[in-house]
């Protein structure tokens, strides 16, 4: 069903989607690296999760046959939501757990 939808929207749209795709494979490897050798709740695991998901709202915008420049601008804003949440959650839990964190990253 997937292939069915993926090659649908190659037809439909071309191929200007995939270069974003291709793009990410780096930060979804590096991503499945930390999640298999350091656990789930590594810092650069959740980070580069958090990246990878944003280039599919990114490829989106792309099949619909808007510029770069706009997926992009959307890829960027999920990317600094996503940094900052992570950092925040993170912290928060420390803070929580009455464990050593960042009061000026909390802010």
């Amino acid at each position: 069903m997937a292939l069915g939808f993926f090659l649908a929207t190659f037809y439909y749209s071309g191929p200007s989607f995939l270069l974003i795709l291709i793009g990410v494979i780096p930060l979804g490897m590096i991503h499945l690296w930390a999640v298999v050798n350091a656990g789930k709740k590594e810092f650069i695991a959740e980070l580069f999760g958090a990246l990878t998901l944003g280039a599919a709202a990114a490829s989106i915008i792309l099949a619909a046959g808007h510029f770069y420049v706009q997926a992009m601008t959307v890829w960027a804003i999920l990317a600094i939501r996503a940094g900052t949440s992570v950092v925040y959650v993170r912290h928060r839990l420390n803070q929580t757990r009455g464990k050593g964190y960042n009061l000026a990253l909390l802010i």
